[in-house]
């Protein structure tokens, strides 16, 4: 989903770096680096007003993706119909902060216990906010998907290099994860990049829920 927040959040900063050679001389050159900034999460509903759920560290682009993955991941999403609407904030006295701050509306009403937990998500950070393992694992269904489409060790073994065609911003930097969405035949549906491997996988997760692309 395309929109203006991705020609101002840049995803790259220019940067001068000081390189150290083996000999032990120094010389600054310029470089790119991946950026990252905070991202708010708000959720609301026809009952509820918007609540803040989460605040992630993530790469700027896809924003919308990211949160209604984040959503579905969490529960607070069951499926597309869910989703009525995708906004940055609109406060005036929040320009600086526009693009930081994305409030999903749902059609449903939401628990609001999940809102209240609080989570703060970092590069580093996968699961913050669930105080045990025990909970994680509640939250976690076994999936029965009888017999699906056979992958072959061909298309399997050829992802990587699948990923890696669609990182034009790890051309740029040098150091940028990625999540795919490939079917059986090896055709990339959708690719996202992020400083986090658990955003490019909830972008992903997103993209395809705003296309209607799970059940």
């Amino acid at each position: 989903m395309a929109n203006i927040a991705d020609a101002v959040r840049r995803k790259v900063a220019n940067w001068s770096v000081v390189a150290v050679r083996k000999d032990g001389s120094q010389a600054s050159k310029p470089d790119v680096l991946v950026t990252e900034e905070p991202l708010e999460i708000r959720v609301e509903s026809p009952q509820q007003s918007a609540q803040p759920v989460a605040v992630t560290m993530r790469t700027p682009g896809h924003d919308f993706e990211l949160a209604v993955g984040f959503l579905f991941t969490e529960g607070m999403v069951g499926r597309p119909a869910d989703v009525k609407s995708v906004r940055y904030c609109q406060l005036p006295d929040s320009t600086e902060q526009q693009f930081n701050i994305v409030t999903v509306s749902l059609t449903k009403p939401f628990d609001e216990a999940l809102s209240r937990r609080g989570m703060v998500t970092s590069a580093s950070c996968g699961i913050c906010g669930t105080s045990s393992i025990e909970q994680l694992a509640q939250n976690v269904s076994r999936i029965d998907s009888g017999i699906g489409p056979v992958v072959t060790a061909e298309i399997l073994t050829s992802l990587p290099e699948i990923i890696r065609r669609a990182q034009p911003t790890f051309d740029r930097t040098g150091g940028l994860h990625a999540a795919g969405l490939v079917d059986s035949t090896g055709d990339a549906y959708c690719v996202r990049e992020d400083i986090g491997r658990h955003n490019a996988v909830d972008k992903v997760i997103g993209k395809a829920v705003l296309d209607s692309r799970v059940p």
